[in-house]
């Protein structure tokens, strides 16, 4: 059943293909129902698997004598662990070792530097031919357990450009040193006849400390050879998190990254296509969705839904909130006005939080108005409330209410609707009755029709 992306698309076009032959927004919807990434290339519907081949062929042909840093840079919500996934796909196909470690899982700078060795030696253990190397690089992290990060005075730039001095200063006081295992990982690495990809993840969901942390470690054992650390991140967010007292975070970025890619946004039609498919997914398995009216639903998509919109994790998260509100209200409220609310809940929650309060002044007609010009004052600054929670986004609920609260038009300079038109609202389930815009609120546990 691919009735709504039939309406948009029209159906004489038939489904779209994307780079990879696979249907966009329709059989592909099945690899976006839930909020994870692809994993494997065949489940890409954005066309990014050849751009993450390339990607990772040009790491592998990097000089890795001294180790590397190559970034995934984009905000969040733009699809970067699913590309290094895609990449992760090309190196294990040239039989190349992926190791992750996800800094978001830690707090604080001693835990960062105990998990970051602890778990990386242990991966390197359950693999063939790397148990040596693991070893090592355990007993390398043990020198630095229980220190924490010794600089904490100055900059954070030029503690870190002191960070390897103080530490090889502080630990030739321990029985050992640093020197000799460091030496013995630097071997055991050097030995691989292909090199190893450490991919850090989510590293724009940190503090600013925490994210300062990341870059030290990352500072202190990139320099390991044959290894190629991957790091995704919002380039905003982490340059922020970097600068300091006039030092711009984006020249550190410069220096510790040897090649970085700017994931592309999602072109806008492939990105509705990819809206589409997902609203049919979240109704294939809904008997009762209620009445769909094809007139109304390509203004409220184009000036509702749409724009709320900015990338795949959105649609995702949409997409599973359409099936539980309409699957909930089973069929009593107008298909197309669940839709945008639930557009509204999801995406402008403060709005939502309003409108419940706001039933009558969405839902009274201009004709019936006891209390005169102040009654109607009233209602009309509930709606001007209602428009200022939006903030930027202003014109969604102004379209929100011209598109389904016909009888509140008239607070935002449109047409005065009577009491005529209640019961032709009422006999299409639309929100504009004050019945059913309470049942749309309240999609989980529906009240009953009176």
């Amino acid at each position: 059943m691919k009735w709504i992306t039939r309406i948009l698309h029209g159906a004489e076009s038939g489904p779209r293909k994307g780079e990879n032959g696979k249907p966009e927004g329709t059989a592909a919807a099945a690899s976006i129902s839930g909020d994870n990434p692809i994993r494997r290339p065949e489940d890409d519907v954005l066309g990014r698997a050849q751009v993450a081949q390339r990607f990772a062929e040009q790491a592998l042909s990097l000089d890795v004598t001294e180790g590397v840093v190559v970034g995934v840079l984009g905000p969040w919500g733009s699809g970067k662990t699913s590309f290094v996934n895609l990449a992760r796909a090309h190196f294990e196909g040239n039989c190349v070792a992926v190791l992750d470690f996800n800094p978001w899982m830690f707090s604080g700078a001693e835990q960062l530097v105990d998990s970051f060795f602890a778990e990386l030696s242990a991966q390197l253990q359950l693999r063939p031919g790397l148990a040596d190397v693991g070893k090592y690089l355990q007993d390398y992290g043990e020198t630095f357990s229980g220190m924490g990060w010794l600089p904490v005075v100055g900059t954070w730039v030029e503690r870190l450009r002191l960070v390897t001095r103080i530490l090889g200063k502080t630990l030739q006081h321990r029985k050992g040193g640093m020197g000799p295992r460091r030496a013995r990982v630097r071997k055991a690495l050097a030995a691989l006849d292909r090199p190893l990809v450490v991919v850090l993840d989510d590293i724009d969901r940190l503090t600013t400390s925490e994210v300062r942390d990341v870059f030290r470690l990352v500072r202190l054992t990139a320099n390991f050879p044959n290894v190629i650390y991957i790091l995704a991140f919002d380039r905003v967010r982490v340059e922020a998190a970097l600068a300091e007292q006039g030092v711009p975070g984006r020249d550190y970025l410069e220096k510790i990254l040897q090649v970085g890619i700017d994931l592309p946004a999602v072109p806008a039609h492939v990105l509705s296509r990819q809206i589409f498919g997902a609203v049919d997914e979240a109704l294939a398995t809904i008997d009762k969705k209620g009445p769909f009216d094809e007139g109304v639903w390509p203004d409220v998509f184009m000036e509702v839904i749409r724009p709320l919109i900015r990338n795949m994790r959105d649609v995702r998260r949409f997409g599973a909130a359409v099936h539980g509100a309409v699957g909930g209200l089973d069929g009593q409220v107008a298909l197309v006005d669940v839709i945008a609310i639930e557009a509204i809940r999801v995406f402008l929650p403060d709005v939502f939080r309003q409108l419940h309060g706001s039933v009558d002044a969405l839902t009274t007609t201009s004709d019936i108005g006891h209390g005169g010009r102040g009654a109607s004052d009233q209602l009309k600054k509930q709606i001007d409330q209602l428009i200022e929670a939006a903030g930027p986004r202003a014109d969604v609920v102004r379209a929100l209410v011209q598109r389904l609260f016909q009888g509140a038009q008239r607070h935002i300079g449109g047409s005065h609707y009577g009491s005529e038109w209640k019961r032709r609202w009422l006999r299409e389930r639309r929100v504009a009755r004050e019945t059913q815009a309470r049942r749309s609120q309240h999609s989980r546990s529906p009240a009953r029709q009176t």
